[in-house]
């Protein structure tokens, strides 16, 4: 079992509080699973719903319309919650502290690695190189504790991408059922684009890359459902770097990340692959097309035989004579 540091906090919840606990986090983080082991461990018995996988149990529930409302969650609004008796966590995919635990990286070497950090000063350079090395297989591997758990007993990195791609592809699924139609589109597209639109130098999210014309103010609560619902997180630009940064908040002015950092890079290596596809396909299309009319080609004419050949044709250059 994967160790994960909202541990303490479920199961302070359970020893001591009388609240109901509401723990948000993007899907397949992990929340349920989570739960049952902190139940389990304390020796509680439970009763478990699911109400994607039992829809029917939605029905039983007063004052419910569908599965968001019981989750306490408005698909294009604000988050919406019981006032004073519910508690409220946030859980996100694996941190490189947490991943480091399919390497058995013991907690003495984290607190050495805390140490140096706060005081500023540098690790032994052979700790550092295996750190960096993990590190970097973090930034393919990310934190979905599917995709970590995959490494962890294959330890092949193409069944961790299929276990991305899947998880991709639940996502975008999630996106056509609980959305509104005219806009299940647009938040595929915008999911998609994260990646490129990180890798631009501009301080925004191009609207336009979106659909050209199109103005943020129409596509808004599609942004909104995205980090509501935990699949990105938004980074906003301030107007002034003061405490507090929210007070200085530029709404419109944002960047988007994906949850996880695997995601992130399983997505950008699609979108290249994508790009290479269609550039060797227009390689060919260009090939078949003009190599043929390439063929230099001789003209006689009553005074001089001109040899014409189309590529000086194609740029509008003059063709050369004999």
């Amino acid at each position: 079992m994967l160790k994960r540091k909202i541990e303490k906090d479920i199961m302070r919840w359970i020893e001591s509080s009388d609240k109901a606990l509401l723990i948000y986090g993007v899907r397949q983080a992990g929340k349920t699973y989570i739960v049952r082991e902190c139940l389990k461990a304390a020796g509680c018995d439970y009763i478990e719903f699911n109400l994607i996988r039992q829809p029917e149990i939605v029905e039983i529930l007063d004052g419910a319309t569908g599965i968001d409302d019981l989750l306490g969650v408005e698909i294009v609004n604000l988050k919406s919650a019981p006032v004073g008796y519910l508690q409220t966590l946030n859980m996100y995919p694996l941190d490189f502290e947490e991943f480091l635990q399919i390497f058995n990286v013991g907690e003495p070497v984290l607190d050495m690695l805390r140490k140096a950090f706060t005081s500023k000063t540098p690790v032994d350079e052979v700790i550092h190189d295996k750190i960096m090395k993990m590190f970097n297989l973090y930034l393919i591997i990310g934190g979905m504790p599917a995709a970590v758990e995959k490494y962890r007993t294959t330890g092949n990195i193409d069944d961790v991408m299929d276990e991305h791609r899947a998880i991709i592809e639940q996502y975008k699924l999630d996106f056509t059922q609980y959305e509104e139609e005219n806009r299940k589109l647009i938040i595929t597209h915008i999911y998609e684009l994260i990646p490129a639109e990180l890798n631009e130098k501009n301080k925004r999210f191009m609207i336009a890359d979106i659909k050209k014309g199109l103005r943020y103010d129409r596509v808004e609560d599609s942004f909104t459902w995205l980090w509501k619902a935990g699949v990105a997180l938004g980074v906003f630009n301030t107007t002034e770097p003061t405490v507090p940064l929210l007070l200085n908040e530029k709404s419109t002015l944002f960047k988007l990340f994906l949850s996880d950092v695997g995601l992130l890079t399983i997505l950008r290596l699609s979108a290249r692959r994508r790009t290479s596809t269609r550039a060797l396909y227009m390689k060919t299309w260009w090939r078949r097309s003009f190599m043929p009319t390439a063929i230099r080609c001789t003209t006689t004419t009553a005074r001089r035989r001109v040899s014409l050949t189309s590529w000086s044709s194609m740029w509008g250059r003059r063709s050369p004579s004999r």
